[in-house]
């Protein structure tokens, strides 16, 4: 409230907006020798209001009320409530608005603030005044705790809240704190204040039960590890059969698979993946081939070099090296994406506009990876063989053209055909478990990056033990030496 000249009062307070359905009005006492208070002055209100009540001078003492409805309930009006002219008095639309005039002059809600007094008989008071709500502490907080602290080490004082004005559960919680949560001998609360320091006193911490030592957890925990791999097995088993299923119907149909799909998950699945496991495998052929040098310098059987190469990276190294790859590559952003699928609700549309996700997204996945998989093991064994040729040469003077031209002697053709029969399952289960973890994404970020993390894990997990079996499957075909 600004005055200007012609006792004219400018009210314009923060947070009131010109849409705001409210009304002012005015009362107070003439100044000196005037005579009687002034009689009730309304008018709508609306920001930067000049209101001038009949006969007000600039010595008057006058108070503006404010009543009425903000058009929304919003915090924007929240200053309004702290203001000089507080209290405000909603009284609902202008349909139920209804003036009132008190009788009295109106007291100002005042700051948070406490007291320490002592009486005749030595007896000390807290007292407490003002308002201690979340909006009124937030810039004394700090000062309030620490005089509050200093009063409660006094145990025999008597705290008096009768005069606090406001309290929420803010501020009797920094009161509740300092009580070291509990209430004082002496205490005086309205019966409003009650609540807060009730439901604060039966909020104490829960006992914590005794720990008793349980010979069988382990037992318990094991059995649920099983029970969840099973679950996973098993859908993973009728994801699989669902999308079979579905193929089914493509097969009468061949123009209604999704050949986009396929194409461009071939593309990213395999081109793409061209450099890394390169790189990789080239790597790791210079290192089997100079490890396993060293020992055969040793028995001077630097021939079988070509031997133990062809058999442990056409056969093993190639397609396991390539897996892991794959699985950490492109099985993690096939979860990642139909995670966010997920959790945007895309797949539910899907649903909705009869669609078969397993057609449109788990189908092109699978198929893709099963495609480029047997490729990208024949690509990565040739460069981790050329690694390791690049290596003989440099440890055991071996040249390239007679390493080559020794290799189809070394290494039986079937292994070849093993490497890429491998590839197949292999990238047919990384496809499917990354789509069914992808799947099972709950809509929010820490269960997207938990999927993923598991999808990887138990994809390369997975292809460990389909690896394991089909070493047990063949483990008499093409290692005898020639």
């Amino acid at each position: 409230m600004v005055r200007e000249p012609g006792a004219a009062y400018i009210v314009n307070p923060t947070g009131v907006r010109a849409c705001d359905n409210f009304e002012i009005a005015c009362f107070g006492e003439k100044g000196e020798g005037r005579g009687s208070k002034f009689g009730l002055c309304a008018a709508p209100f609306r920001p930067y209001l000049a209101l001038t009540p009949i006969g007000a001078h600039l010595d008057d003492n006058i108070t503006y009320w404010i009543y009425g409805t903000p058009e929304t309930n919003r915090t924007s009006d929240l200053p309004l409530r702290r203001g000089l002219l507080y209290p405000l008095s909603y009284r609902g639309t202008s349909d139920n608005f209804t003036p009132f005039m008190p009788e009295s002059r109106p007291s100002l809600i005042l700051e948070p603030d406490l007291k320490l007094s002592v009486a005749a008989d030595g007896s000390q008071s807290v007292e407490l005044t003002g308002a201690w709500d979340i909006r009124a502490l937030e810039s004394r907080a700090v000062s309030l705790k620490r005089r509050l602290a200093e009063h409660a080490r006094a145990s025999l004082a008597r705290w008096d809240l009768t005069q606090v004005q406001r309290l929420d559960h803010a501020g009797a919680l920094l009161i509740w704190r300092a009580w070291s949560k509990r209430r004082p001998q002496a205490l005086r609360l309205n019966p409003a204040q009650e609540m807060f320091f009730a439901n604060l006193a039966g909020s104490g911490a829960l006992a914590r039960p005794a720990w008793r030592p349980d010979p069988l957890a382990p037992v318990r925990a094991l059995g649920r590890a099983v029970l969840s791999a099973l679950g996973h097995f098993l859908a993973v088993a009728q994801l699989f059969g669902q999308m079979l299923i579905d193929s089914a119907a493509l097969a009468r149909h061949p123009s209604r698979a999704p050949w986009r799909e396929i194409s461009a998950a071939v593309y990213r699945t395999g081109a793409q993946a061209l450099g890394i496991t390169a790189a990789v495998g080239f790597l790791i052929g210079i290192v089997l081939s100079f490890l396993s040098s060293e020992q055969l310098k040793t028995f001077g059987a630097n021939v079988f070099i070509v031997n133990i190469l062809g058999i442990g990276i056409i056969r093993e190294m190639g397609p396991m090296i390539c897996a892991v790859l794959v699985a950490g590559r492109s099985g993690s952003a096939i979860t990642a994406q139909l995670g966010v699928m997920r959790v945007t609700e895309e797949l539910d549309a899907l649903r909705v506009m009869g669609i078969p996700y397993t057609v449109r997204l788990i189908l092109p996945k699978v198929l893709a990876l099963a495609l480029t998989m047997p490729l990208l093991i024949l690509w990565t064994s040739a460069v981790a063989l050329i690694g390791g040729a690049i290596s003989a040469k440099l440890q055991l003077d071996i040249g390239m053209t007679s390493f080559f031209t020794a290799l189809p002697a070394a290494v039986p053709t079937v292994n070849l055909w093993l490497g890429i029969g491998k590839g197949v399952v292999f990238g047919a289960l990384i496809a499917l478990v990354a789509c069914h973890f992808g799947l099972r994404i709950k809509p929010n970020t820490e269960s997207l990056g938990a999927g993923t993390t598991s999808s990887v894990v138990t994809s390369i997990t997975a292809v460990i033990l389909a690896d394991a079996v089909f070493a047990v499957l063949f483990n008499d075909v093409g290692i005898a030496l020639q």
